[in-house]
């Protein structure tokens, strides 16, 4: 990923914080109806399992995602009394996944500094939304060396997402579907041999947000 794109969408995000937290100018206060920034966290699943592209290493066996997590902060922009919204967040996501041996088990962390944009509606309490995500950063560490040495995901740069919110008061629900446009590739290495796999390309995000 080029550190121009990475900029961009910080810049993104930044621009969105600085509209939440300025007061209304002109020219923006007549079509910002309203600003809010806001804290979330949630739980995230992938719903498919990993598939190894290679054969399997010998004497490995099955692979199964653990429940993941994720944290960070949004902004919420909307329009037209409050009927039509754009909210960019800064996200970190932790994701898991155990691989198992015989040679024992270790499970494969992965973690990833994310921008979503959200486009949506707002009809009551209920609001809809999709939009593209970002992903500014990605690391990999696995739990036990004894089996693989390392471990690398490659992530796509960009991503999408669709979802379902609720807002009461100032508590945010969400539920949203996150898809990538590739499969993420994971690369386990042993020594000097190294063997494939692809993950899954869908996760599910419950979060619950307070915005200010």
């Amino acid at each position: 990923m080029t550190n121009a794109f990475k900029k961009g969408a910080l810049l993104t995000l930044l621009a969105g914080f600085m509209l939440a937290s300025s007061p209304a100018q002109a020219g923006v206060g007549s079509v910002v109806m309203s600003t809010k920034s806001g804290i979330k966290a949630g739980a995230s699943l992938s719903v498919a399992k990993p598939s190894w592209s290679d054969a399997a290493p010998a004497g490995v066996g099955t692979m199964k995602y653990n429940l993941g997590y994720h944290a960070g902060i949004t902004t919420r922009l909307s329009f037209l009394m409050g009927m039509i919204y754009v909210q960019p967040e800064l996200l970190y996501n932790r994701s898991s996944f155990d691989v198992n041996s015989t040679a024992g088990a270790t499970t494969v962390y992965g973690n990833l500094l994310d921008v979503p944009l959200a486009f949506g509606v707002k009809l009551g309490l209920t609001r809809f939304y999709a939009g593209p995500v970002f992903n500014i950063y990605s690391s990999t560490s696995t739990s036990n060396k004894n089996i693989f040495s390392d471990a690398q995901i490659t992530y796509p740069a960009v991503g999408y997402q669709a979802g379902v919110g609720l807002s009461l008061l100032f508590l945010d629900i969400d539920l949203k579907l996150n898809g990538l446009g590739a499969a993420p590739q994971e690369t386990f290495i042993t020594g000097a041999t190294s063997t494939k796999a692809d993950l899954s390309k869908y996760n599910l995000m419950l979060s619950v947000g307070v915005m200010f």
